[in-house]
């Protein structure tokens, strides 16, 4: 019983961090490309380039990186909060790196890489 509820919480982790994810990439685009808080808005590729990245590219690392980092094991299993910030600090750095690294890839010098940061 303990088992399956624990995969169904998995499974709810793994929903509601897609559901952060992309919120947090619309926040992100909204503020770089809507707001001049970070300088003047010049040219930038549309919505829909940024959601079939989204889609098809950042969810799928983030989800693999929160799962080869151990971040969907059970509670128990962590020392501390401190470890487990710690992990997810450092899923987020390797996520970062490997994102930039996939645009590099696929030759897109327009992709907005202070957005991927915020």
């Amino acid at each position: 019983m303990i088992r399956e509820n624990q995969k169904w919480l998995n499974y709810a982790m793994v929903l509601i961090d897609m559901l952060v994810i992309s919120l947090s990439l619309a926040i992100s685009w909204w503020m770089r490309f809507k707001t001049t808080i970070f300088g003047p808005i010049g040219g930038h590729l549309p919505i829909q380039s940024y959601l079939f990245f989204l889609i098809f590219v950042v969810i799928p690392v983030y989800i693999i990186l929160y799962f080869s980092f151990g971040l969907y094991k059970p509670r128990r299993t962590y020392r501390t909060i401190f470890s487990e910030a710690n992990q997810i600090i450092k899923v987020n750095i390797v996520a970062f790196v490997v994102l930039v690294a996939i645009l590099f890839v696929l030759n897109q010098p327009d992709f907005s890489r202070i957005m991927l940061f915020l």
